[in-house]
């Protein structure tokens, strides 16, 4: 799964943002971010020329000193930790591979086995900010069943679940299923969902500067 912050999750605020009329922004987020609706300002673009300052903050999580004292005093460094003395003239691709190696190599030396599953998500103190670890697809899928419904207004909802199982693989019930009432059904339980979801995005990002 991407980390928060990166590059994709942020051309999809951006996307999110261009879909609310800017009447119903909150002033701090006009402020911020009137300059992505420039013509001929893509979201790839904005994200290279303000990214920083609004979405890179401190990490999140739990706090833990570097250092703690022992019995009698002495600072001792936590074994958590490591430090990093690098090449920063290397090409990435040497430094991410040296970084791996020295983490690993450390997490042995210290016992340390990674838990298995999801790790937890902390969000970072940043002025604009990812509550919640986003879902990307869902995330596209939910702006695309707010375009559908913005475009075609007379759509019931079960077509528009219908056109969304048609561009994305999701839906899987309502695809195999026969026509009928069951099936309508799904795809509208499938489609009030996608835009119950988009019409949250929408308004924490333009009215309250947060995914959540």
């Amino acid at each position: 799964m991407e980390a928060p912050n990166d590059y994709y999750f942020i051309t999809l605020w951006i996307e999110t943002l261009k879909r609310v009329p800017f009447d119903q922004w909150n002033d701090e987020v006009k402020k911020d971010f009137a300059s992505c609706l420039e013509a001929g300002m893509t979201s790839e673009e904005w994200w290279h020329e303000h990214r920083w300052g609004l979405f890179n903050g401190r990490p999140g999580g739990p706090d833990r000193p570097r250092h703690h004292k022992d019995a009698k005093g002495q600072i001792l460094e936590d074994p958590g930790f490591i430090n990093v003395r690098i090449d920063v003239r290397c090409d990435d691709e040497r430094i991410y591979d040296t970084l791996a190696w020295m983490i690993a190599a450390h997490r042995e030396d210290i016992g340390y086995v990674p838990p298995k599953g999801r790790a937890p998500y902390y969000p970072r103190e940043a002025k604009y900010r990812f509550e919640l670890r986003p879902d990307s697809k869902a995330w596209q899928i939910s702006l695309r069943a707010f375009d559908i419904r913005r475009d075609e207004p007379d759509l019931a909802p079960w077509e528009i679940g219908l056109k969304l199982t048609n561009e994305f693989p999701i839906g899987q019930k309502a695809r195999k299923a026969p026509d009928g009432v069951s099936r309508r059904r799904d795809l509208n339980d499938l489609a009030v969902r996608y835009l119950r979801r988009a019409d949250e995005i929408c308004t924490n990002i333009a009215k309250h500067g947060v995914y959540k």
